[in-house]
């Protein structure tokens, strides 16, 4: 996912090259979007754990033995 994010950003810095704010807004928005995703996935990696863990209960109910 991070290599695909940097190829992306170098694609913007190459479509935007004729106008560097054009180019640094885009990929300020991009980086951003970037980071907000990989901090979801990371906060989602143990679901089950931790304060605001989710108990499986009900997937306990529902799944077959």
């Amino acid at each position: 996912m991070v290599l695909l994010a940097a190829l992306t950003l170098l694609a913007i810095v190459f479509v935007h090259s004729g106008n560097r704010v054009t180019a640094a807004l885009a990929m300020g928005v991009f980086a951003a979007a970037v980071a907000v995703a990989i901090v979801m996935i990371a906060a989602q990696d143990r679901p089950f754990a931790g304060q605001l863990g989710v108990k499986p209960t009900l997937l306990e109910q529902v799944a077959p033995r």
